[in-house]
């Protein structure tokens, strides 16, 4: 099959590489979407994974095509990239994020940059054709800005303040709007993800020049809740003074 392959840092190939072989409870999937993460870029680029040659990508869908259970062939799913090792203590309560011996599809083992990817049965999400292929393959960060969403409380009435517009950072907006807040203010220093965002349906409400009025925005007379977004490492992040809690996930 063909894959990019990941033979050392900056070096990406697009190359013939075996079939994957699955295991005991794990399907065998054909890709048919994968994201390119932030976090990718650095991967290739400048960090590497964590051992060569690997295929990177941890946000993709695909079609089943062999498994133990044959009920499951042909149906549609996405993966949850997140390999737990269910014996740490974090385990054991049910916090796989924050395992401490973990595995990662796409960084520490084969991800989907590939035409097929052998994966763990446990780690399937499965959806139906109201889905495309590539909107399930965004599960992965949709499921990220929805856990910011309710690490901050966001609810009815709320105005909320998104710093960053990038693909994440419009999916906190569109879940902050279906938390019920009353205004949803996306802000970015750079005009081509302002525009971006507004065709997206945020055109009265994104700020490109976050130094016009940070204080206002940040300690409004409505009771702004602010809840800022990092790019590269997708932390939430609110501000001391509004007392908020901090959302970490486990990245790959």
């Amino acid at each position: 099959m063909k894959a990019l392959n990941l033979h050392a840092v900056g070096d990406l190939r697009y190359e013939d590489v075996p079939m994957p072989v699955r295991q005991a409870g794990e399907v065998l999937l054909k890709v048919h979407a994968c994201g390119i993460c932030g976090s990718d870029l650095p991967r290739v680029f400048t960090k590497g994974t964590y051992h060569f040659p690997t295929i990177p990508g941890h946000e993709f869908a695909g079609e089943i095509v062999e498994a133990d259970d044959p009920s499951l062939v042909g149906r549609r799913a996405a993966v949850f990239p997140l390999l737990p090792c269910r014996k740490c203590e974090a385990c054991q309560v049910g916090e796989y994020a924050q395992c401490s011996d973990y595995d990662y599809y796409g960084s520490r083992r084969d991800g989907a940059f590939a035409e097929y990817i052998a994966v763990k049965e446990w780690n399937l999400v499965f959806f139906d054709d109201s889905l495309s292929y590539e909107e399930a393959a965004m599960c992965e960060p949709a499921a990220v800005a929805l856990h910011a969403i309710g690490q901050a409380s966001v609810g009815i009435g709320d105005t909320v303040a998104v710093f960053g517009a990038g693909p994440i950072g419009i999916m906190l907006g569109l879940w902050a709007r279906t938390a019920g807040a009353f205004r949803v203010i996306l802000c970015d220093i750079d005009p081509t993800k302002v525009e971006f965002a507004r065709k997206q349906g945020f055109e009265r409400d994104v700020e490109q020049q976050l130094q016009r009025r940070p204080q206002r925005m940040a300690h409004g007379a409505r009771g702004h809740r602010v809840a800022p977004h990092r790019r590269a490492s997708a932390h939430l992040a609110p501000l001391p003074a509004l007392g908020g809690r901090q959302g970490v996930r486990r990245h790959a």
